[in-house]
């Protein structure tokens, strides 16, 4: 802060070690009432207090960039000038824009939402938005530029470095640049396939390419479990998983994956969130393929609520999957870790987890046994044989778990090599 006015303050929480995770204005450093100016940029923050303008109610200016914002509370301070909302994990308009967000904004000019992939950036989502706002506001968008095709998780080789460390964002990249190996990176001039080749050559030079691996085993099933896997494994044999356009997760390498997302009601109660509408469409094509597949969301549930009954009552979708492979990636849209286990005869397939320093890799055994790993962690499947299914319980609402280890198992050295 400088030595001018105390009423006037500006305050920087950018990129903060460890990422803020939760906003807290009971624990700034200033006068939450004279901050004129706040960067949040480059955290870990998926959402954002409501009624931030009760207590910060002169800020004009607030950046927000490069966090995991999936919409923009209500309650903004009516003051803001300029509000920078780029790089984030902003959803449809009227799910994280909606009209009791941005009309109170009445002294707003500038709006940047560029880089929200899933905000489509086109001439209606622009005059949508800006018809909430005041007509002298600035709204930046993402023109979307039609090119070659992005590579998938599908396509990357897992068992390269490079590949391994491609699900990470290109800030991201820089920083490990910076914190692991001490060199510092100039994103406004640098690339990211520069800075991405120049992280793998730092560590090709200090001899961890590959990484170093540590097997850890998940959980063992209890008798409830146990006496389910059978069941499970002969539903899903007996499933039929989509294939060509109706195919889930095109850009993982599996034979199979299905969805099933909790029922809408259900979910809303354990996560405290408003449940979406029930009549829509896409409400009632999930239910209808929860109905088609019930039998395999019982057994799951069975499983996991002896395991876990906390958790038990968190997870918002299961991920039902066939023969996956590779396919390094992060689940962004995930809160929280992720529980799975695997079954079938099959050798090899660990899930695999970058640790949390970067610097090494883990192998979970989850061959009917449950392992909890932190998927918003580059994880990939390594290579194995035979029949694999796998079952992932993962949650993409309510309160978010900010990110600590990567699995949640001792390290076991001496575990069986199966593969």
């Amino acid at each position: 802060m400088s030595d001018e006015a105390d009423d006037e303050a500006v305050l920087s929480l950018a990129a903060c070690e460890p990422p803020l995770t939760e906003l807290d204005t009971t624990t700034l450093t200033c006068t939450p009432a004279s901050i004129t100016a706040l960067n949040l940029s480059r955290n870990r923050l998926a959402a954002l207090p409501d009624a931030l303008g009760d207590c910060l109610c002169a800020l004009r200016q607030l950046d927000v960039s490069r966090n995991q914002l999936r919409a923009l509370p209500l309650g903004l301070p009516g003051t803001l000038t300029s509000l920078n909302a780029l790089s984030n994990s902003l959803r449809p308009m009227e799910r994280s824009l909606p009209p009791a967000v941005l009309a109170p904004l009445h002294a707003l000019t500038l709006l940047d939402l560029r880089f929200n992939s899933k905000l489509k950036a086109n001439s209606e989502t622009a005059a949508a938005i800006a018809a909430r706002l005041p007509a002298e506001c600035t709204v930046l968008l993402t023109e979307v530029v039609k090119g070659a095709a992005k590579p998938s998780a599908a396509t990357r080789d897992a068992s390269q470095l490079r590949s391994q460390l491609e699900p990470l964002s290109t800030p991201q990249l820089a920083k490990r640049l910076e914190r692991a190996f001490g060199i510092p990176t100039d994103l406004e001039s640098t690339g990211r396939e520069e800075v991405l080749t120049r992280l793998v050559g730092c560590y090709e030079e200090r001899n961890c390419a590959p990484r170093p691996t540590r097997r850890v085993a998940g959980t063992p099933l209890g008798p409830l479990g146990r006496a389910a896997m059978p069941q499970l494994l002969e539903e899903l044999r007996a499933t039929t998983f989509p294939v060509g356009d109706k195919r889930e997760r095109p850009k993982i390498r599996a034979e199979g994956y299905i969805i099933l997302q909790r029922p809408a009601e259900a979910a809303s109660e354990a996560t405290g969130e408003a449940p979406a509408s029930g009549g829509s469409t896409k409400a009632r094509l999930a239910h209808a393929k929860l109905l088609r597949h019930a039998r395999i969301w019982e057994l799951a549930s069975v499983i996991m609520h002896e395991a876990d009954p906390e958790y038990a009552r968190l997870y918002t979708a299961v991920a039902v999957t066939k023969q996956f492979q590779g396919s390094p990636h992060i689940d962004t849209e995930n809160v929280a870790p992720f529980y799975g286990f695997a079954l079938g005869d099959y050798a090899g397939g660990f899930i695999c987890v970058e640790a949390e320093d970067g610097m090494s890799t883990y192998e979970v055994d989850t061959q009917a046994r449950l392992g909890k790993v932190d998927g918003r962690y580059p994880h990939w499947v390594s290579p194995h044989t035979g029949e694999r299914f796998s079952i992932i319980y993962y949650q993409t609402s309510g309160a978010v778990v900010p990110q600590g280890p990567s699995v949640f198992a001792p390290p076991q050295p001496d575990a069986e090599q199966r593969l």
